[in-house]
């Protein structure tokens, strides 16, 4: 019975008596190298910098997906009859000159975003999109950017980019031109009799 006990090998850390459940006792050679990072988690959780992260993360998203503020409907309205009147000038002009030439459903774009003709259901990224296309041959550079301009303020915010295909021959081009102009005129007019028929609010 004489000899000396040893001590039986232990795979994981050691475990006193007098330790709370689940804190780890270090063996004395290591307890200087005890991870910071570990420490620091055992106590606080996530860390301070992952959750500064994800307080920007969450401010970005917020900031970039959420739509433009809304024009005051004085405004909205003003955009809207300047939109009008623009296609109508030079879609007098263009019938003028181009007795005959006949619209396409083709070349349509998508002028509201479903079946109510409201202004704030107007597809104004789309519609831009298509005057940006139609600009490098378009006879009135000038007014047509101006459309463009006035488009912009009735966008939302990070909208994704639109692809539209433009016809190469002049004939098409024309019929394109053609389309795109009765479309914008026809579409303000339907947004403008909608905003009309609202009540105005009180100030």
């Amino acid at each position: 019975m004489g000899g000396t006990l040893a001590a039986p090998r232990h795979a994981g850390p050691l475990y006193t008596s007098g330790q709370r459940h689940g804190e780890h006792i270090w063996p004395r050679q290591l307890q200087g190298l005890r991870p910071r990072s570990l420490a620091m988690g055992s106590r606080t959780g996530p860390t301070k910098s992952a959750l500064f992260l994800l307080c920007c993360l969450g401010t970005w998203l917020s900031s970039h997906m959420s739509p433009i503020r809304p024009l005051p409907r004085k405004d909205l309205k003003k955009t809207m009859v300047e939109l009008r009147s623009l296609s109508n000038m030079l879609l007098d002009d263009f019938r003028r000159r181009e007795r005959g030439m006949q619209i396409s459903e083709e070349y349509k774009p998508p002028c509201f975003m479903s079946d109510r003709h409201a202004p704030d259901n107007i597809n104004a990224a789309a519609i831009q999109a298509y005057f940006k296309a139609m600009e490098p041959f378009a006879d009135n550079k000038t007014e047509i950017r101006t459309i463009i301009h006035q488009l912009s303020k009735l966008k939302s915010r990070n909208v994704p980019e639109v692809n539209v295909v433009v016809p190469t021959a002049s004939f098409p081009q024309k019929s394109f031109t053609l389309t795109l102009l009765q479309e914008l005129a026809s579409c303000m007019g339907l947004a403008l009799q909608s905003l009309n028929s609202r009540p105005q609010r009180a100030a």
